[in-house]
């Protein structure tokens, strides 16, 4: 078993489970067809047993466990299949939601998606990894930035200064999409009324998002490759399962591959999970304020 195997195994296990097989059917054919899952899950069923076996392969089995989870819970492939989207057409969970007031069922369906984080949060803490291990501790905020031509960075500025700039660009970016891109007459912007749903919201998907795709990837990956192949490998996952979301198609994939290879750099460089989940909160937060008074 060559070490160059180990990468490719790494990136088809990404690539698989992504969104990219739903892109291309939905973008290039008639849609996906109904056995388009097939494909991943034996994949991903076959790379966790070669664990087992091979033994250049036994340091990967966290990272291919994670990734499996994420796609049997219904997060990889766009919440198109899984366990997550099998409980959300149930006549129990419909029933369950019909007889929650206004936005809380919101709330729910966000609540649910926060599964695939509990259980591999379970799962790292039994294979002995602590908090700061997986990042989740406030880290050095205080750390300066490595310098960076894609952020114009050549001298000392501190993580913390740049999380307060870039927040702001980005939920500033995402307001200005969403006001071009909306009809006026279906908006009430001064809604304050939804302001605590939005900040649970969009604090529950930062949370999800930020340690389910960024934190515990990196934390698996940390013994295993290099930082910069684990930082393009979290990049390229969250940015696919991004092209349907806002904004949408390539131009949502570049954003989001930008975002995501900035909050990827943030966790790496102050060993911590705050700076990255505030800065996903911010146009979150401005997301799901348009989505709750639309």
């Amino acid at each position: 078993m060559r070490f160059d195997l180990k990468y490719l195994a790494l990136w088809i296990t990404l690539l698989l489970p992504s969104s990219l097989t739903l892109i291309i059917w939905r973008e290039l054919g008639s849609g996906e067809p109904v056995w388009w899952s097939l494909t991943p899950a034996i994949y991903l069923i076959l790379i966790l047993f070669t664990t087992f076996v091979y033994k250049d392969l036994r340091g990967l089995r966290g990272y291919f466990s994670l990734m499996a989870t994420l796609f049997f819970m219904g997060f990889g492939g766009g919440w198109t299949f899984g366990v997550i989207p099998w409980i959300r057409g149930t006549e129990a969970w419909t029933s369950f939601i019909d007889v929650l007031p206004s936005k809380f069922p919101d709330v729910a369906v966000h609540a649910l998606r926060l599964t695939p984080a509990i259980i591999i949060l379970f799962y790292s803490l039994l294979k002995g990894n602590g908090r700061s291990r997986l990042y989740l501790v406030k880290g050095n905020i205080s750390e300066f930035v490595s310098p960076s031509r894609l952020l114009g960075v050549s001298d000392k500025i501190t993580w913390l200064n740049m999380t307060l700039r870039f927040s702001a660009i980005f939920g500033l970016g995402t307001l200005i999409f969403l006001v071009l891109s909306s009809k006026p007459i279906s908006l009430n912007l001064t809604s304050f009324g939804v302001l605590p749903f939005v900040i649970l919201i969009a604090g529950l998907n930062a949370f999800n998002e930020e340690f389910t795709l960024r934190a515990a990837p990196l934390s698996f990956l940390k013994d295993q490759v290099d930082q910069k192949a684990a930082l393009s490998l979290t990049t390229v996952f969250f940015a696919l399962g991004h092209y349907y979301g806002v904004p949408y198609g390539l131009l949502g994939v570049a954003l989001s591959a930008f975002l995501g290879w900035f909050l990827g750099k943030s966790i790496l460089e102050t060993k911590g999970f705050l700076l990255a989940w505030f800065t996903h909160f911010v146009p979150d937060f401005v997301i799901f304020y348009f989505l709750l008074v639309s």
